[in-house]
């Protein structure tokens, strides 16, 4: 075995491995050589610098990661730990000491995280890669990839959840801000507005337009006091919510619960049959109720793990 660096030249390959060891999972999609393209192209600050790879004196591909580093946090990523079934206890070492040495100016390591730059970060909206709306590693199912972590001196630091919900009629309800003007926008509409809102384009945050989001928002004047976020999945008749925020000052007044009400109703009334979202219950408690009343169902569940590289180094929890 051998260990190299990868380059944009081993996105066929890599494509290939990660069909190989992501088949069993939620919606999964096939990867292409071009959606890998595709991501590393977002940001050239990451692109493939990081990415590490594991081949037999054939040079066939036996595993892979990407160990990004967020200079502003001093923090580094592994969006996935990737090896062809049967090789896993001696590709996964290679691949984490590998990681580490590379991230050497790091002061935590996480696996898992939501937050990965390229990859889980940009998940849910653009679907790059497997298209579900999930962070990619590791499942709680994934018991030998869990067990191999805790032994490496990961430790959990978060669950995320995957839920989901079959459609249909719901009753009306009565508008909580009945004097809020209520609006959709759609495509690069969500956007390019003159709303206050995230303050900067999808260009500027995420490298490209997501022409597929669309947004139900509640506002006073230009000013955005709530809103819903959905894109349709690559599944026939599936939607996913991806984001769902009421501003601080009304909180409390069922404006949230008015929001998922609307766009589930929508949804049914577009012909979607299933939504799904993800969250994290520990981060996010009064969210979490809210999907549990309205009937939202636990689907899968997400591991994010860390482990500290360099006490000298003030740990980013």
């Amino acid at each position: 075995m051998q260990l190299i660096a990868g380059t944009a030249g081993d996105g066929a390959s890599l494509a290939e491995l990660m069909n190989i060891t992501g088949g069993s999972k939620r919606n999964f999609t096939p990867v292409t050589e071009e959606s890998l393209l595709s991501v590393w192209g977002r940001d050239p600050g990451y692109a493939s610098d990081g990415l590490l790879l594991v081949k037999d004196d054939n040079g066939s591909l036996l595993g892979a990661t990407h160990a990004l580093y967020d200079s502003s946090a001093q923090r580094g990523y592994l969006p996935f730990l990737l090896s062809r079934p049967g090789f896993e206890e001696s590709v996964w070492p290679i691949l984490l000491s590998a990681s580490e040495r590379h991230l050497r100016q790091a002061s935590r390591l996480f696996i898992g995280s939501p937050y990965t730059p390229l990859y889980c970060a940009l998940e849910g909206r653009f679907q790059p890669l497997w298209g579900n709306t999930e962070v990619m590693e590791p499942s709680e199912t994934d018991a030998r990839l869990t067990a191999f972590l805790r032994e490496s001196g990961f430790r959990l630091r978060h669950t995320h959840l995957s839920l989901t919900i079959n459609l249909k009629p719901l009753p009306d309800l009565d508008n909580p801000l009945p004097a809020g003007r209520w609006e959709t926008l759609r495509g690069a509409g969500c956007w390019e507005n003159g709303y206050t809102w995230y303050g900067m384009t999808a260009t500027e945050e995420f490298g490209q337009h997501n022409h597929a989001l669309n947004v139900l928002l509640v506002r006073e004047d230009y000013r955005v006091i709530g809103h819903i976020t959905w894109y349709p999945m690559r599944q026939n008749g599936k939607a996913a919510i991806c984001d769902v925020a009421v501003t601080k000052r009304l909180r409390g007044r069922g404006i949230g619960s008015y929001l998922l009400h609307s766009a589930l109703t929508h949804l049914y009334q577009l012909g979607f049959s299933k939504v799904e979202l993800c969250t994290t219950p520990a981060l996010s408690k009064a969210a979490y109720r809210l999907y549990l009343r309205a009937g939202f169902e636990t689907a899968a569940t997400w591991l994010e793990m860390s482990k500290p590289l360099h006490p000298s180094l003030t740990p980013s929890l």
